[in-house]
């Protein structure tokens, strides 16, 4: 099969792949914190509501996961616009994408620096 001339580059392919490994890793990582801090809230939320006899338990459940899948199609539909702002202005997204990272990858490195006696 021969390459076509619009094709990118293997090293931009493989930056890609690799780009896209570290996200997931990353999405792994953050999703073993935060869905048992989702399951707790929702519990907390169920054993408030019903403790009083407000409502039922389904009622609580259900809303509790229309909240969650509106705001998880927000941050994708943000996601998809940030997306497309940043193909016409990179430099000034990144910025703001590292910006954002650099206390995640601080948090990260906590451990490892942790018996560093140099602070």
């Amino acid at each position: 099969m021969a390459l076509k001339d619009d094709w990118p580059e293997p090293k931009t392919i493989l930056a890609f792949a690799v780009g896209i490994a570290i996200c997931v890793l990353a999405i792994g990582y953050a999703l073993t914190w935060v869905l048992p801090a989702i399951t707790s809230a929702i519990k907390v939320a169920i054993a408030t509501f019903t403790v009083g006899g407000l409502v039922a338990p389904w009622v609580v459940q259900t809303g509790a996961t229309v909240l969650i899948a509106t705001t998880a199609i927000t941050f994708v539909t943000l996601g998809a616009k940030a997306v497309t702002k940043a193909k016409y202005e990179p430099f000034a997204w990144t910025i703001a994408i590292l910006s954002l990272w650099n206390p995640f990858v601080a948090e990260l490195c906590t451990e490892v620096y942790e018996a560093d006696d140099r602070t």
